[in-house]
């Protein structure tokens, strides 16, 4: 982009001048179990997911992940398994409540 095309708030590089990224969206506070477990299979890990929850011998993870009807995102259990599974879950709550469930 040439310098008499450039905006306030455009980035320069040394060379041109670009616009900024956008601003992403908020991270929301939860998404619900259908959400979730939708991201989880389209992302291909639900199945790796539910079978690292089967035979973990924590049960009260077993029991929120049969019975939690919202996931949060500040939850233990949602901290957990992001770490477990190496998932982005500012990014997977993005993604998930876009899914209509």
């Amino acid at each position: 982009m040439q310098s008499d095309t450039a905006a306030i708030g455009d980035l320069w590089d040394g060379v041109e001048f670009t616009k900024p990224p956008a601003p992403q969206a908020p991270v929301p506070e939860s998404v619900t179990r259908a959400q979730g477990r939708i991201w989880l299979h389209r992302a291909r890990l639900l199945s790796a997911v539910t079978a690292a929850i089967n035979t973990s011998p924590d049960v009260e993870l077993q029991i929120w992940w049969q019975d939690a009807q919202t996931w949060r995102r500040n939850n233990v259990h949602i901290e957990t398994l992001g770490a477990a599974f190496s998932i982005d879950l500012d990014d997977a709550f993005r993604e998930a409540a876009l899914i209509e469930a």
